[in-house]
């Protein structure tokens, strides 16, 4: 029977489907589930025909099966998995059978990769990483020698001797580095090792190292003849420094070496050859965009000169998936550019929803899926395309996309959303300086009184809250609140003036546009104008102290994994190397009056409202100093307060956390409200 509300609980019952790829006559891919444990998540393989009929699981047992990549022919599907020895190539055959390990790889992280046309070789993206008998480096060596032509050239097969396998260990004797990226949020500290381009026979399991230099290598894909890879690369030291350009490279599989194929300026990534093998397509980050607010594009360079191009040239939209969401975790993905009929079709952020946009060789554009949708990961099946597809009242599934409808052909989480009543929210639009903004409204379930609301900011600032369910939303709603979220100036999807019309100093602008999503929530009559709260996470932690500062309009506030002091991050943050350049001030401790002027801890002593701080302690994106800094801040000041830590946990707790976390953060931001508001 259905309960008719959500219960924190009932977010360890979602299951999410994820990167779908063809397989014959049907689409295999990845559902997402949390484990016997009830804490980790756990994968497992699953394959769809898409005619209607309950899909098949393929892999089983508590492990992470993931990234399926399936031969041309549907002989077999390789995926990795952490199974046995962890981050290893497994290989599932058609006709049945269990699945058997391919690899043998040593210590390190397998990235995208791509078989080739006659399915006999994988070629994949691999970062080693220091074993447990590794001699340390001295750091006397490391300097000015940088890495990428150290490690090992090759590894035997998965059945030929294998060595006794060995863990790394958690903590190492020493870490050693002479180049300024170091670490990486969700990642954790990186080793001394680049990723390099290796070469995997299907077969045998043998691997060997196809590149070598200081560079680090892009995600590859294969020419229709076999005798080559194109993939991006990056020249390390200074790719570190210039991190918005890299080149685009066609490296012979014979003998390793790389022709640079093109001079277009900027950032490339996710190669991707056309079958005829004239074009490769890639998405393209702008030279100046040290920021993120422009608009992401896709191009194309012909193989035979060299020339590139950018494709769309009118489309004010950026090409990705930026929708942000705390299920399906579809935003910012590894993606490549799908050849269609000779032309390219990628996801493009548009306002709210993330649809297909089909990009001709000509310049044109034709949008491929419908307006308030997501769809996003397609891949070519038979009479058109497949995918992920949600809207902001259907958990997302796959779904197929025929004669230009969307159709879901996978009912994963249908019982669940029937139990729970799953509600779509009203979207809203907001005029304010003459400029529209977007946003939606849920209602409190069951309100017999006005309740209170609470105002919602999402992270980036230069993302956007994607048109598919939000469990927090849903949640917040079902325990007597009403909700408001929505996409500001500095949102992406709205066209790049929208997005950098907050810049250079976040705050002034875009709080014009939260205060209106406020009072169009306010006015509701099931709802008490005079109780409204506010909370975000990331560059909306940033705004909820912001608001808390400058505005009287909130009673209560609850700021997550915030960015308080730029000072701060341009020390301990993943991308602190890259922050005085960005904003081209000086060094902090030089020259300190502009990270002063763009920081809020100066004025936390403003905030007058209960207001509570959380943090993941191993958040690398916004370390946990900026939770420190601001909490003691507001002891001082005498306001309630308090400081909730999650230990192990990244600046992405609320999306991929561990269950019982996750569920405890949303217990913590309801209970905060229901105690002040």
């Amino acid at each position: 029977m259905a309960s008719g509300r959500f219960e924190a609980s009932d977010l360890a019952r979602v299951l999410i489907p994820s990167a779908p790829c063809r397989w014959g006559d049907r689409v295999v891919y990845v559902v997402k589930r949390v484990g016997a444990d009830g804490k980790r998540y756990r994968t497992a393989l699953y394959a769809s025909a898409l005619d209607g009929t309950a899909p098949v699981r393929l892999t089983q047992g508590e492990n992470a099966d993931r990234t399926p990549i399936a031969e041309p022919g549907g002989r077999y599907v390789l995926f990795v998995s952490d199974r046995e020895r962890g981050g290893q190539l497994w290989r599932l055959d058609a006709e049945g059978g269990d699945a058997r390990r391919v690899t043998n790889l040593g210590h390190g992280t397998l990235g995208m990769g791509a078989l080739s046309p006659d399915g006999r070789t994988f070629v994949v993206g691999f970062t080693p990483s220091a074993g447990p008998d590794q001699p340390m480096v001295l750091a006397a060596e490391r300097w000015g020698q940088p890495a990428g032509n150290d490690g090992p050239e090759a590894f035997p097969g998965a059945s030929a001797g294998e060595p006794e396998w060995k863990a790394a260990p958690t903590i190492p004797v020493a870490r050693v580095y002479a180049r300024p990226h170091t670490r990486v949020d969700g990642g954790g500290w990186e080793g001394g090792f680049l990723p390099h381009l290796w070469l995997v026979d299907i077969e045998t399991g043998a691997a060997r190292r196809l590149t070598c230099g200081p560079y680090a290598y892009g995600a590859p894909s294969w020419t229709p003849d076999g005798q080559a890879v194109v993939a991006t690369r990056a020249e390390l030291p200074r790719g570190d420094r210039e991190f918005t350009r890299n080149e685009l490279v066609r490296v012979n599989v014979s003998d390793g070496s790389a022709t640079r194929l093109s001079a277009v300026d900027g950032l490339l990534d996710n190669a991707s050859v056309s079958p005829d093998g004239r074009f490769v397509a890639w998405s393209w980050q702008a030279p100046d965009d040290l920021w993120g607010w422009r608009n992401t594009r896709v191009g194309v360079t012909e193989l035979a000169t060299g020339e590139g191009r950018l494709l769309g040239p009118t489309l004010d939209r950026p090409v990705m998936d930026l929708g942000l969401d705390d299920l399906a975790g579809c935003a910012l993905v590894p993606w490549r550019p799908l050849w269609v009929g000779g032309a390219v079709v990628c996801s493009v952020q548009d306002r709210d929803a993330t649809r297909l946009v089909r990009f001709g060789l000509d310049g044109s554009t034709e949008y491929l899926t419908p307006e308030f949708e997501s769809f996003c990961c397609p891949v070519i099946v038979a009479g058109g395309l497949a995918g992920l597809h949600g809207t902001t009242g259907a958990f997302v599934e796959v779904a197929h996309i025929l004669h230009g409808r969307v159709a879901n052909r996978t009912t994963h989480n249908d019982a669940l959303a029937a139990d729970v009543a799953l509600r779509a929210p009203e979207r809203l639009e907001c005029v304010v300086d003459g400029v529209t903004t977007q946003a939606w409204y849920l209602s409190p379930r069951g309100a017999s009184v006005p309740a209170p609301g609470i105002l919602y900011i999402h992270g980036g600032p230069w993302a956007a809250y994607g048109a598919r369910v939000f469990f927090e939303m849903q949640r917040l709603a079902d325990e007597g609140f009403a909700v408001t979220w929505g996409n500001p100036r500095g949102s992406h999807g709205f066209g790049e003036a929208h997005a950098s019309a907050i810049s250079p100093h976040w705050g002034p602008v875009e709080t014009r546009d939260f205060l209106a999503f406020v009072e169009a929530m306010a006015a509701r009559p099931e709802v008490d104008a005079q109780r409204i709260g506010v909370t975000g996470g990331s560059y909306g932690g940033f705004m909820t102290l912001y608001l808390a500062e400058h505005t009287t309009r909130f009673k209560a506030a609850v700021a997550d994994r915030g960015l308080y002091d730029w000072a701060l991050a341009a020390t301990d943050g993943d991308y602190s190397y890259i922050l005085p350049e960005t904003f081209g001030f000086g060094l902090p401790w030089l020259d300190p009056a502009p990270w002063r002027d763009f920081s809020l801890l100066k004025d936390a002593e403003r905030v007058t409202i209960p207001f509570l701080v959380m943090h993941a302690e191993s958040d690398l994106r916004c370390s946990a100093s900026q939770a420190y800094a601001l909490y003691e801040t507001l002891l001082r000041k005498g306001v309630p307060t308090a400081l909730v830590l999650y230990p192990e946990e990244s600046h992405s707790l609320s999306r991929v956390g561990r269950i019982d976390r996750r569920i405890e953060r949303m217990r913590q931001v309801a209970g905060w409200f229901a105690r002040w508001l």
